[in-house]
């Protein structure tokens, strides 16, 4: 197995993002209240960098020829970024307040036992909680991923799901240029981010800046 495949299935460095601060978790600060938050610059200045890694670390390419089990990686990736990007986004302040962030997935379920295995992760104050669901059932979702095997129907689920809170993301190709929010796209093993911008906004929610820096911009939307 080469460094690459070695580097995704090693256990990521865990980050808690609040706000506008980054806080590097499991690791006590120095002072008398030992777990209290990192405030000076150069702690902030580190636990920025161990972001930025992290992201470099998932967007490394993995190959079927050097890794045994390219399939089941790109699922563990891709289903972390559903947590994570929870971190990153802000939803309306009656979604905020509920107790359960609920991450749907709308057609064949591209993710398996790997979201499952997220269930109870904390965002925030709420607890992440897999959903499979209907095109009728998303109301309470705030993350919509909607599978390949929808690809036909897209522009029909993306015209009706116009309910603001709800983060719509998927891996289809174009799928943020016909409307969706965050495609997580596949492209030479590489899984790389595109945001569309334009349907965030007008969906009610807030994108971090730190996100929109990773990402690339799409600039049409519906």
């Amino acid at each position: 197995m080469n460094s690459q495949c070695q580097l995704l299935q090693s256990k990521p460095v865990k980050v808690d993002v609040r706000g506008d601060k980054i806080v590097k978790l499991n690791r006590k600060t120095a002072g008398g209240d030992g777990g209290s938050l990192v405030r000076t610059w150069d702690r902030i200045h580190q636990a920025l960098l161990v972001v930025l890694l992290s992201m470099l670390l998932i967007m490394l390419p993995f190959s079927k020829a050097s890794c045994n089990d390219y399939s089941a990686t790109e699922r563990q990736v891709k289903a972390a970024w559903l947590l994570n990007l929870g971190k990153f986004i802000r939803w309306p302040d009656e979604m905020e307040a509920a107790d359960d962030f609920n991450v749907c997935v709308l057609g064949t379920d591209p993710f398996g036992a790997e979201l499952d295995r997220l269930q109870g992760q904390k965002i925030r104050e709420m607890h992440l909680l897999p959903k499979r669901v209907s095109q009728t059932g998303i109301d309470n979702c705030h993350i919509l991923f909607i599978s390949s095997s929808e690809e036909d129907r897209l522009p029909e689920i993306l015209k009706s799901s116009t309910r603001t809170g709800v983060l719509i993301v998927g891996d289809m190709p174009s799928f943020a240029r016909q409307g969706g929010m965050i495609n997580l796209q596949t492209i030479n093993h590489r899984i790389l981010l595109r945001i569309n911008k334009r349907a965030v906004d007008e969906a009610d929610l807030s994108i971090s800046a730190r996100l929109l820096r990773i990402g690339s911009i799409v600039i049409t939307g519906r």
